[in-house]
């Protein structure tokens, strides 16, 4: 149900996306397995965010961050940092450098875990808040790793995504 729901996100049909990972967070519950519930959590929170619903996907990405954080979930804690730092960037221009923080936190541990497409991810999103807060320099350089991480990974979604946001730069 949650990669189902991510599918659907990408296409753009955001609330079947959200029904479907809805479903997968209500049947790990029924179940009572709370192993990896993070994971759905967090992905409610991306389609909450791609929807451009900021209140909520903090809302979902924070139960995701406590949850990963619990149950020593490192992967998703990483993932969940990165997300949150993305949606606390976009919430308030007061709050870039925990934003900042966050991101570069959920980058430390995703390397150190050798999580290579989440942590491209993580490079793109620092990029897209440096580019945000005017440090063009900082910006690039991170978008550019993210572009060479994501073209050795053959990940072509993001690196298009990146290549939008090294666009806005005139650097593409």
């Amino acid at each position: 149900w949650n990669y189902h729901g991510w599918a659907q996100c990408l296409t753009g049909d955001f609330e079947a996306a959200r029904k479907s990972i809805e479903t997968a967070i209500r049947t790990q519950r029924e179940l009572g397995m709370s192993f990896w519930i993070c994971f759905p959590l967090l992905s409610l929170g991306m389609v909450h965010y791609a929807s451009c619903d900021l209140e909520n996907a903090h809302e979902s990405i924070k139960k995701a961050l406590e949850l990963s954080e619990r149950n020593d979930e490192h992967s998703i804690l990483g993932y969940s940092r990165i997300w949150m730092g993305r949606v606390l960037g976009q919430m308030n221009q007061d709050a870039m450098d925990e934003a900042d923080k966050f991101i570069t936190r959920g980058i430390t541990l995703l390397d150190e875990l050798k999580i290579k497409p989440w942590l491209s991810q993580g490079y793109l999103f620092l990029g897209e808040l440096y580019l945000n807060t005017g440090k063009t320099e900082k910006a690039i350089e991170n978008l550019k790793k993210a572009e060479g991480m994501f073209l050795k990974m053959g990940m072509d979604y993001w690196l298009g995504k990146t290549r939008v946001v090294l666009g806005r730069v005139g650097y593409v």
